[in-house]
């Protein structure tokens, strides 16, 4: 959907200006400076990964959201706009494929930095993606062994129980039984 949104936006773009858009780069992408591809490839991934690891720390991750789901739209927001000023004076700050596609369809420019940009961006995405569903499972086997510890200690006749996924001590009266305080 987002590369036909791309495609769209560039036509509509060629459209309403007859074809007279800037010349020199209608939108499409290359790189400045006399970078080269393999320089592109790690800005578009660095600055992919950032932006796609932002998105889920701050709207998609459940125990984060209720912290910040007032905030992700502007931490979001923020992460595009830092990214897209730390590469754009390198490779134009794309940060999204359908951004690439949509301009090298319709005005047939940017080809040869095909791979460079996309494939920098879907592996960035990929690895923030990754990074976000391995820290869902440390989390859920942190949260299981303290669990188990818990119910060892219980059964053992003291410890501590869990309390918001950490372990708490149970106090101790006179008698030496364990006082759930």
């Amino acid at each position: 959907m987002q590369i036909l949104g791309g495609v769209l936006g560039a036509a509509m773009s060629k459209y309403l200006t007859l074809g007279n858009v800037i010349l020199s780069n209608p939108g499409c992408f290359g790189p400045n400076f006399g970078i080269g591809g393999g320089q592109i490839f790690f800005w578009e991934l660095i600055t992919t990964f950032v932006l796609v690891s932002v998105v889920f720390a701050t709207a998609v991750d459940d125990a984060a959201s209720g912290h910040f789901v007032s905030i992700a739209p502007l931490a979001i927001g923020m992460s595009l706009f830092a990214c897209a000023q730390a590469s754009g004076p390198f490779t134009g700050g794309c940060l999204n494929p359908a951004r690439f596609l949509g301009p090298a369809i319709v005005f047939g420019c940017g080809w040869p930095w095909f791979a460079p940009y996309v494939f920098g961006q879907l592996i960035g995405g990929c690895l923030g993606g990754g990074l976000f569903r391995l820290r869902l499972k440390l989390q859920q086997a942190y949260t299981e062994t303290i669990a188990e510890i818990a119910e060892r200690q219980k059964a053992a006749g003291g410890g501590a129980e869990v309390e918001g996924g950490d372990l708490v001590p149970l106090r101790t009266v006179s008698g030496g039984a364990p006082d759930e305080a």
